[in-house]
């Protein structure tokens, strides 16, 4: 006959709950991982905005290099003023931009466009120190007999987050050393530069982005 084995340790019973040691442990880690939620939280925000100002970047950048292509392919045109003079189909100021350039996607087909580009200015239209957009208009340019035929098309290329400003290198008169001018109204040459600056701004930074940009044709007097 076999005799049975028994454990040599016997429980002494069922236990059951926690025991004070493990309950504070369990508060304790509790109240860490509370502590660090914030934290987690605010690191997420800023890796949300940080991607977000990093596409509007990009977008900025595009924006940009289009403008570079536009501008540096200005077309010295000459036209006659209701007066007899001869005038340089090109006006520059802080906030608009405006001249002949070719574009072959064009609302109405290839050709010579007339090309305006209007930022709208942050001290007036909005509140000081709100930022602006920046608009192009286009209408295709046949002469001086079609200046008031052409039916222009209007498209918003940067959103109100953007402020875009101009400036422009050159003499701003005959015989003069040239310098940078808030405005361009020579009516016999081009500036020899033309700087376009983009302020972006977010909730958390600001990025400016400058472009010099050089007409490829050019007339001197």
């Amino acid at each position: 006959m076999k005799r049975r084995k028994w454990p040599l340790f016997l429980p002494r019973g069922r236990q059951d709950g926690f025991t004070l040691i493990e309950v504070l442990v369990g508060l304790m880690l509790l109240a860490l991982t509370m502590a660090f939620l914030p934290s987690a939280f605010r690191l997420g925000m800023h890796a949300w905005a940080s991607r977000d100002d990093f596409h509007r970047l990009e977008n900025l950048a595009l924006i940009t290099s289009a403008l570079d292509q536009r501008i540096s392919q200005a077309v010295p045109i000459f036209e006659r003023d209701q007066r007899g003079g001869v005038r340089l189909l090109f006006e520059g100021s802080p906030t608009t931009l405006s001249f002949i350039g070719p574009i072959d996607t064009g609302p109405s087909g290839s050709g010579l466009f007339r090309i305006r580009l209007a930022a709208t200015d942050a001290t007036s239209s909005v509140g000081a120190g709100d930022s602006a957009g920046l608009t192009i208009e286009l209408a295709q340019y046949g002469g001086a007999s079609s200046r008031n035929h052409a039916s222009a098309s209007s498209h918003v290329v940067a959103g109100s987050d953007v402020s875009f400003r101009f400036r422009y290198f050159g003499a701003p008169k005959a015989g003069t050393s040239p310098q940078w001018n808030a405005t361009w109204q020579r009516n016999d040459e081009l500036p020899g530069m033309v700087e376009v600056s983009a302020e972006l701004r977010s909730s958390r930074a600001h990025h400016v982005h400058r472009r010099i940009i050089v007409p490829r044709i050019s007339i001197r007097s």
